[in-house]
């Protein structure tokens, strides 16, 4: 019943409308937008915490405590969720995200940008690959679904931050020209975060009074 609740509703839609209106903003660009991989995740867990809060967040809320510390009991699930994310995002390996370019079209700006590490960096096309024998590094490019985005990855664990920082400011300054893949992707996430951000909308302006007696029901005022 909770899930259906109209506050409940803009809580779990907002913030995952927001995301997929930036990210298609993003693809409309005329230039790639190339970020870490901690940066693409924490944007990502922003846009599912609405979904955490109206679920597991709901599911399994300390009622007991909440009656001593009221909405405080919020607040610190919120900066649970926020500890829990961190912890697993700085666990995962090292990476790169470029959004608004293909797979096969990123494979040169990579290989001259691993140039710059190591002078004998070569690509493999058929493996989508850039070795860079001299420091003993093999990068990958993983394609990120239908969005017209990639992951740059190593095979080695553990890489210093400075290689992987020196590594983006290259790609960023080699992918500012290059002309970005058709719309459609972006297209789907306008039209798919409009309609969410739509539904939300329609709950704060529709039903204010039973949008306001759940965020107080939320509270536990």
């Amino acid at each position: 019943m909770f899930f259906f609740d109209p506050f409940a509703t803009v809580i779990a839609l907002l913030p995952l409308a927001t995301y997929l209106l930036l990210l298609g903003g993003i693809r409309f660009r005329r230039r790639p937008l190339a970020t870490t991989g901690v940066r693409d995740g924490a944007a990502v867990a922003l846009a599912i915490s609405g979904l955490m809060v109206v679920g597991p967040l709901h599911l399994f809320f300390p009622s007991t405590a909440a009656i001593q510390l009221g909405w405080w009991t919020w607040v610190l699930l919120v900066v649970l969720y926020l500890l829990c994310v961190s912890l697993l995002l700085f666990s995962f390996p090292q990476r790169i995200v470029i959004y608004g370019v293909r797979a096969r079209d990123i494979l040169e700006p990579l290989e001259a940008a691993a140039r710059t590490v190591d002078p004998a960096a070569v690509s493999t096309v058929e493996r989508m690959q850039v070795s860079l024998p001299e420091r003993r590094v093999h990068l990958r490019v993983e394609p990120l679904g239908w969005t017209h985005a990639v992951a740059i990855e190593a095979f080695e664990k553990h890489l210093h931050p400075e290689f992987w920082n020196h590594l983006l400011r290259e790609l960023r300054e080699r992918t500012h020209a290059m002309q970005p893949p058709s719309h459609r992707s972006a297209s789907g996430m306008v039209a798919a975060g409009s309609i969410l951000m739509a539904i939300a909308v329609y709950q704060i302006v529709g039903q204010p009074t039973e949008t306001l007696a759940g965020f107080r029901e939320w509270l536990g005022l």
